[in-house]
């Protein structure tokens, strides 16, 4: 969706039904660094998300970044709010082993890690202009 809304295309977020668990690759490049050296291996440290974001979450950021941008959720669908306090919430990761045994938790949001894509993809863009 960034890649097409840097070079002006309209963009789609595929819905899911599900809140997306998010980590930015740099916070778990530094995780799995200090996995490497630490004494305690545990399976369940790196089940643990950074955050978690709607995906109405991310059209709004998007949206504040490419305001004038074509931006919908696809496959959404149209629920009455009754109908959307009553869904069934999906079981959330628990953090507290990463932050525990390591001293680890993703540092990047949502609104930090949007822009670093948008900055990627604007780089990219531009030097295949060249």
């Amino acid at each position: 969706a960034i890649a097409a809304l840097v070079r002006g295309l309209p963009a789609t977020v595929p819905w899911n039904g599900r809140e997306l668990s998010m980590v930015y690759v740099e916070d778990m490049a530094e995780g799995i660094c200090k996995a490497l050296s630490a004494e305690v291996v545990s399976p369940r440290i790196f089940t643990t998300p950074g955050f978690y974001a709607t995906h109405d979450d991310i059209v709004l950021e998007l949206r504040r970044h490419f305001p004038g941008g074509d931006i919908h959720i696809e496959g959404a669908p149209r629920l009455a709010p009754t109908e959307v306090a009553s869904k069934p919430k999906f079981p959330r990761y628990d953090a507290s082993v990463a932050r525990q045994a390591l001293g680890w938790e993703c540092s990047t949001s949502l609104r930090q890690g949007i822009a670093k894509i948008i900055e990627y993809h604007v780089r990219q863009r531009d030097m295949a202009a060249v």
